[in-house]
């Protein structure tokens, strides 16, 4: 072989499109990204890549945060900024609220309005206003002397109790904090939102005109998450007397109409009968194991503290093969768990070995813990359950 074959041979520009879009599938997002960059014809080819939403091997989580004007993507397995987002803003970054197959829940922070987005492309998809969500009665425009016009939305607090005064105004950047409570979507793009006044829950899909809502499901909903599995959603829901608490799983079937809801388990707890008691704080997650069986974490925080410290996590496993109650469970082993602003989650740890480590919670910040995030520094670390701590 001559000297002239021998460096066409190591080119790589010139590889067939199929053997670099083979390549890109085996590559972690990151590098896929990365590749994009080597030349002309793997620039096109990634093109075709993102096209043709070629699978990719099994990734580990990142974590979204802003910077400056734009955001960035963290990686907690190695400890670094793996690259910048040029495609999302700082404020739309600071409006995510969940995200699943590639796309991220945000709104806009001029009117509070919800979309879907691609962090990597830019790509959006429209999604219902912030008007057609039932405890919305209306907008105006507000002329404030110290930040010009704004937006004000007449949101409905009514809670049955005869009160007719119970429509308030609340504006768009305080709307966009407070609305958007947790968000579940399926991988046919099939939004389901827990929204407030209450904790109440609708869905929609890109290109609807309205929000649908579920009123006959009633609020108090903690949290929501779409299991691949069997194709449905699953919700956690409490409602508070005056000593207990009664936490529900129930399931919910969007695929058909009208929508059917299935209650699955109940339990009572008595620690809990206020979200905010004593200094202490509750925050509670759903989450769907590698297994298909679904978890209830329950964390509870010291108030007072910068950042609050996690006093303890309690986790509850309900399985659905089996129909069996909510029980309360020690250990996870093989599992990794991941909780914040968005929600919870889990993977196999024997897909990522050895970046993460089984019967542990990775603590990313949740916001919802604390009555003013702008000021305070962001909540990270890890969770024994073998160890408590």
């Amino acid at each position: 072989m001559t000297s002239s074959e021998t460096a066409s041979a190591r080119d790589w520009s010139t590889l067939p499109e199929d053997l670099i879009l083979t390549a890109m599938s085996a590559m972690q997002i990151p590098n896929a990204l990365h590749s994009a960059l080597v030349c002309r014809s793997w620039h096109v080819a990634f093109a075709t890549f993102r096209r043709l939403r070629l699978p990719s091997p099994p990734h580990p989580p990142c974590l979204l945060h802003s910077v400056s004007v734009s955001a960035a993507v963290y990686s907690p397995s190695t400890g670094a900024r793996l690259f910048d987002l040029p495609h999302l803003t700082a404020s739309a970054a600071a409006g995510v609220v969940g995200s699943a197959h590639g796309w991220l829940f945000t709104s806009d922070p001029r009117d509070a309005n919800p979309y879907l987005v691609n962090p990597l492309t830019g790509e959006r998809a429209s999604l219902p206003p912030i008007t057609t969500l039932r405890c919305v009665k209306g907008s105006r425009r507000i002329i404030l002397s110290d930040s010009g016009e704004n937006i004000a939305y007449d949101v409905d607090f009514r809670s049955g109790n005869g009160d007719d005064d119970a429509v308030k105004p609340v504006m768009a950047g305080a709307a966009r904090r407070l609305m958007y409570h947790r968000v579940a979507i399926s991988g046919a793009c099939v939004v389901l939102l827990v929204h407030m006044p209450y904790r109440e829950i609708s869905f929609a899909r890109p290109g609807d005109e309205r929000w649908t809502s579920l009123t006959g499901a009633g609020g108090g909903f903690l949290d929501a998450v779409h299991n691949p599995h069997d194709g449905l959603f699953y919700l956690l829901q409490s409602t508070i007397t005056v000593h207990h608490e009664v936490l529900a799983v129930h399931s919910l079937n969007l695929a058909v109409s009208p929508p059917v809801a299935t209650s699955l388990t109940r339990t009572t707890t008595t620690d809990a009968a206020a979200r905010v008691s004593g200094g202490i704080s509750s925050s509670y997650y759903l989450a769907t194991a590698p297994n298909g069986d679904h978890l209830v974490l329950a964390e509870r925080r010291r108030l007072g503290e910068a950042p609050p410290t996690t006093m303890e996590i309690r986790l509850s496993k309900i399985s659905l093969r089996r129909k069996s109650k909510l029980q309360a469970v020690v250990e996870i082993a093989g599992v990794a768990l991941f909780l914040g602003h968005g929600g919870a989650f889990c993977l196999r740890v024997e897909d990522f070995s050895p970046m993460f480590r089984g019967n542990c919670a990775y603590l990313a910040d949740d916001r919802d813990m604390t009555p003013s995030p702008c000021k305070r520094r962001l909540d990270l670390g890890v969770w024994d359950f073998r160890r408590g701590g």
